[in-house]
């Protein structure tokens, strides 16, 4: 459905983006890289400043936390299509690299062969990323206790994702994981709050939220 209104980059019905969700990446390093941070989290200058791009768009909004913008500044360096290639690429030998144990004797090639990853790829999603960090943090986690909670951290780009993973953690007992899984978290909140500016947090918590 969505190559039958394929138009350039758009999607003429549905009013989209290709890379749909790799479109928010983009932005928000954008604004990041410009210093224009107050449209992050405001939603009618956030749209205005796309569609001054890319022209009408059905609504887009920034709804990760402000340590995001850590991962999608080096993005934002490039145009949109050569940036949206190198994350699909990038992301995906992520995934296979995480996904290889799990193979057996499979060909790694099919871990992002899945109908899932097909969707991730032409939807520009997180999923290649968040999907290699889950997988890592389960192969971590008897094994070794502080990557673990290391990688639960960063998982909290994610923050829905990051309270099912506390949740395990919780279940499983694993108080080492936490402990430093905790500790990562407020450390990215500390460096996101100095390298941007402290009141993000506040506007996604409020604004995003609501």
């Amino acid at each position: 459905l969505d190559l039958m209104q394929l138009d350039g980059l758009r999607l003429s019905k549905a009013r989209l983006i290709v890379g749909r969700d790799f479109l928010n990446v983009w932005t928000g390093g954008n604004l990041a890289l410009s210093g224009q941070l107050d449209k992050l989290y405001d939603y009618d200058a956030y749209r205005t400043w796309q569609m001054a791009i890319f022209g009408v768009l059905d609504p887009y909004n920034y709804s990760y936390p402000p340590q995001s913008l850590f991962l999608a500044m080096p993005f934002a360096e490039l145009p949109y299509l050569p940036a949206l290639i190198l994350w699909t690429v990038a992301g995906a030998t992520f995934f296979m690299w995480a996904a290889k144990p799990y193979m057996a004797s499979l060909p790694n090639w099919l871990a992002i062969a899945t109908p899932a990853a097909v969707v991730n790829i032409w939807c520009g999603h997180y999923g290649f990323v968040i999907g290699a960090l889950w997988l890592l943090f389960f192969r971590s986690l008897n094994r070794a206790p502080i990557r673990s909670g290391v990688i639960a951290g960063l998982m909290t780009l994610k923050p829905h994702l990051g309270l099912l993973i506390a949740a395990t953690l919780i279940y499983r007992r694993k108080g080492k994981v936490i402990g430093f899984a905790i500790i990562v978290t407020l450390a990215l909140i500390l460096l996101s709050s100095f390298a941007f500016d402290f009141d993000l947090w506040r506007q996604w918590i409020v604004e995003t939220s609501a």
